[in-house]
């Protein structure tokens, strides 16, 4: 598909224009600042809305700056469709109004419009150099996507790697190969120790002891550890003696009941007297009460009336009266309390152990602790020495018992060396298999993706032959040159080489626009048949559009 018409307004600073290319070849040429990289943006930009630095508003030129300034372009392409990307500028920011066929749509419309035209390849289809700028991650999945890959089972139909499929157990190759040098590692160990082991077991090799006098004299030696194990120290003595000491200075019962019997003697005889001494002072008021005279009123000063007086006596001595008869029955009630608390503690018992008889109870402990001690001690040290020279018999009938079993103990680690190295050997066939397997691959793989361009090649994994390790990348080849090493003109040979295959694959035929052209040589060029746009450098002082329909010999 070819672009009939592209147009632009208030665009990165350039004076509203338009180009009328009716599908036909365009050469865009002019001196340095004149706008040409400007218009090869605008189909990046009104696509993909990619552009160069921040979109902000344009303060130089005849681009007026009043806020309401509108700032977009527009490509219409030979089969009517026509597609405008454009930012309405306001106080606070931008907005982006998209339209297709002149037609307001959003975000989501237009990309789906875009991805119709590209089919999906985005700025691959359109940019040559698209695809260069891509992770090596991202272009593998492109070239596979559109090229497809080898898989493992077409190698396994190959003759030479028929039984592949069986050893590497469902496994990729790659990952057969990391499993199988893990577990390589432990019988290569083993085997590599096995000379040293049966050097050593030579060496341990030499005329020793009788074995069955040792095991005599180790089961006589362990029969005297039993019998002084089992032979007790007496502590009987010691036993009686701390028991009688227990008891002797075990808590007094007796001596508790005493004292709180003395408590509640002393409690009882305080209330006694405090009841006697409050009876004594009611007499003493009851006496002078009773000889009290009649006396005179305190308020008016006459003599009180002898009815009244005589009344008011009665009454109070009546009082008192009562008062010492209850203070006579609390004395009685005490007295006979106290009586009974003396009788009590009459009957307690003391018992109080002499303290020179506790005194010698523990001087007593001491001395059969003392001796428990030194008996405890030189059993332990027989133990110890009997222990000491079993240790020794045993290490002995170890080592005779060893010396014996050396010959059949080096025949089975010669016969392990054997089977270990024929493990080795397998699993060392298995490897090589593996990894002429994954060069197969690689092979295939990068001759398949190949296959699908005309001047390039691609290498799609870079193999660790120490590790044996793959690690997929990819890198364009030309000539067997790789793409970063290439001169510029060459670098679009290859760049042109992958995007007419992309195109070709994806069924598509979108122009092809060129900045800086005029570095690239004729040789640089591959056939294409689309619409071509080149942007150059010429001594031009404006800016030149030159709509080619005869020819490309300019190209």
């Amino acid at each position: 598909m070819k672009i009939k018409r592209m147009s632009w307004w208030n665009y990165r600073g350039l004076a509203d224009g338009a180009i009328n290319a009716d599908g036909s070849d365009v050469l865009i040429h002019g001196q340095n600042g004149v706008g040409k990289s400007t218009i090869a943006s605008v189909v990046p930009f009104v696509l993909f809305g990619k552009v160069t630095g921040t979109v902000k508003k344009y303060e130089s030129g005849k681009v007026p700056t009043d806020d309401g300034l509108i700032h977009g372009a527009k490509i219409e392409f030979e089969d009517g469709t026509s597609l405008q990307r454009e930012y309405f500028w306001t106080a606070q920011g931008n907005r982006q109004n998209l339209y297709i066929n002149g037609e307001p749509v959003k975000l989501t419309a237009y990309k789906m419009e875009v991805a119709r035209l590209t089919q999906g390849g985005g700025e691959l289809v359109m940019n040559p150099f698209a695809f260069s700028e891509l992770s090596a991650a991202d272009q593998r999945e492109w070239l596979i996507k559109i090229c497809g890959t080898v898989e493992d089972k077409e190698i396994f139909a190959l003759p030479e790697f028929a039984a592949a499929e069986k050893i590497f157990e469902g496994l990729s190759a790659e990952v057969f190969m990391a499993r199988t040098k893990v577990e390589l590692k432990h019988p290569r160990a083993e085997v590599n120790g096995i000379p040293y082991r049966i050097a050593e077991l030579e060496r341990e090799a030499k005329p020793t002891a009788n074995e069955a006098e040792l095991a005599r004299q180790i089961e006589e030696l362990r029969g005297e550890r039993t019998q002084v194990l089992a032979a007790e120290i007496d502590v009987a003595e010691l036993t009686a003696a701390r028991e009688e000491l227990a008891r002797l200075t075990m808590p007094n019962p007796n001596a508790n009941r005493a004292t709180e019997l003395r408590r509640q003697i002393d409690y009882h005889e305080r209330k006694k007297s405090e009841a006697a001494s409050r009876r004594e002072e009611l007499l003493e008021k009851y006496f002078g009460l009773a000889n009290m005279e009649r006396g005179k009123c305190p308020t008016c000063g006459q003599l009180i009336p002898v009815e009244k007086f005589e009344a008011r006596r009665e009454k109070e001595l009546a009082r008192i009266v009562a008062d010492g008869q209850s203070c006579k029955a609390e004395i009685a009630e005490h007295e006979e309390l106290l009586a009974e608390l003396n009788d009590a503690l009459s009957k307690v018992p003391s018992q109080v152990p002499a303290e020179n008889q506790i005194a010698a109870l523990k001087e007593r402990i001491r001395t059969l602790e003392e001796k428990r001690s030194a008996l405890e001690s030189e059993r332990r040290k027989k133990l110890d020495e009997l222990e000491a020279r079993i240790g020794d018999l045993v290490q002995s009938l170890n080592r005779v018992r060893v010396v014996a079993n050396t010959q059949k103990r080096i025949a089975e680690l010669r016969t392990r060396e054997q089977d270990l190295n024929r493990q080795i050997a397998e699993m060392e066939r298995e490897l090589a298999l593996a990894d002429k397997f994954l060069q197969r691959k690689i092979e295939l793989s990068e001759a398949r993706i190949s296959e699908h361009f005309e001047h390039i090649r691609f290498k799609l994994f870079t193999y660790v032959i120490t590790t044996g390790e793959v690690k997929p990348t990819c890198e364009v080849m030309l000539n067997g040159v790789p793409y970063s090493a290439l001169s510029k003109g060459e670098k679009l040979k290859a760049s042109l080489d992958i995007w007419r295959t992309l195109q070709k694959k994806l069924g598509v035929e979108l122009p092809l626009m060129i900045d800086d052209a005029e570095s690239y040589t004729r040789n640089s060029f591959v056939d294409v048949p689309n619409q071509i746009w080149l942007f150059k450098v010429s001594d031009a002082p404006q800016l030149t559009i030159e709509v080619k329909k005869e020819t490309r010999a300019a190209a």
